[in-house]
């Protein structure tokens, strides 16, 4: 395992206190805080703040790439592509460690349709028909009541992947967990002391 480093001890000139690729992983855990907080609260209507939030965790995730890749010199870029997997070739780049990433990680594919769906409203180089974000309505019980007059509409946010239906929280949560393995073997972060009282 490569040694911890430091590559941005001062943040870049265009980020706010953001310096390293684990400070953009505790971002994405804050936002998915933030999602989940969101969910609870605004259970019934239309629930754009979730919305936001789910925004904000799929671009979060999907430019986790970009930071890694930026932060690494050129000899720890060759590593991490070999620990993909993937035989060095002329055009070791950004493209070919994004793609290596998604072919990894499908919560990660995930969050890069949705990332960039979000950011240019459509996906055209690589998209996938199969992943699409949803706002399902629902009549849920507003009571104890189980008359038809205690039904309320509200909605829920859906990804879809193919045919399965998954929550945000969870592909985010998922991607969170893939991307703290990453950074933690390949020297950005301190592997974490395991007790043996963890699931």
């Amino acid at each position: 395992m490569p040694q911890i480093h430091e590559y941005y001890p001062c943040p870049p000139d265009k980020v706010f206190w953001l310096a390293s690729p684990a400070h953009m992983l505790s971002k994405l855990g804050w936002e998915i805080g933030q999602l989940r907080k969101a969910l609870e609260r605004e259970r019934y209507g239309v629930n754009d703040v979730a919305a936001y939030h789910a925004f904000n965790c799929s671009v979060t995730a999907w430019h986790l790439a970009d930071w890694i890749w930026e932060a690494s010199p050129p000899q720890h870029r060759k590593y991490i592509l070999k620990q993909l997997g993937t035989t060095a070739s002329a055009r070791e780049n950004l493209g070919l460690f994004q793609t290596s990433i998604r072919e990894k990680s499908q919560s990660i594919h995930i969050c890069r349709q949705l990332a960039i769906g979000a950011k240019h409203m459509t996906v055209n180089n690589y998209p996938d028909p199969e992943v699409r974000a949803e706002l399902l309505w629902e009549s849920v019980q507003s009571g104890e009541n189980e008359d038809e007059s205690s039904l309320i509409n509200c909605c829920r946010l859906v990804i879809w992947d193919g045919e399965i239906q998954r929550s945000p929280v969870n592909v985010f949560e998922d991607a969170f967990h893939f991307w703290e393995r990453c950074l933690r073997e390949w020297g950005f972060m301190e592997a974490r002391f395991i007790d043996g009282k963890e699931p």
